[in-house]
């Protein structure tokens, strides 16, 4: 009986295990990719919306694959406190980070997508321009698509 048990448990585990990979492959797969995406993920505001794939890897501050950095067209002086620790579904266009081109102050060279900067503080090769945002009900139990 015990042993029986044991298994059932290990089993219920596995596939827990292989859910939550197949989840982050996903959102990985998606953000990696190129044109037009969708993604619900947890929203960090830090000079760019950083968008991770579930509250864990928001916690942890993680990198690509498990984060993409994103910001909004004309994003200077856009209140986006309201998305910031929160879960959000975004569409937006994914760029390749290193194509953009540099701004133009020569102080500090940063990459410009759609006149905003692009810290890209996740380190992802691409980037995303967010073209819609909205909150995810019930975010203190969702994770991500």
């Amino acid at each position: 009986m015990r042993v029986r048990l044991f298994t059932v448990i290990i089993g219920v585990l596995v596939a827990c295990i292989m859910m939550h990979e197949a989840v982050s492959a996903t959102f990985a797969d998606k953000i990696r990719g190129n044109g037009t995406v969708t993604l619900t993920g947890w929203a960090k505001l830090r000079g760019e919306l950083m968008i991770y794939q579930d509250r864990e890897s928001m916690d942890h501050n993680a990198k690509f694959p498990h984060c993409i950095s994103g910001v909004f067209r004309n994003q200077a002086g856009m209140k986006l406190s309201e998305y910031d620790g929160r879960l959000v579904t975004i569409t937006g266009m994914l760029y390749k980070y290193s194509d953009l081109p540099d701004e133009q102050r020569p102080v500090l060279p940063r990459k410009i997508l759609a006149n905003s900067v692009v810290p890209n503080f996740c380190f992802g090769t691409n980037v995303l321009l967010i073209e819609t945002i909205k909150l995810t009900p019930d975010s203190h139990t969702a994770k991500t698509q």
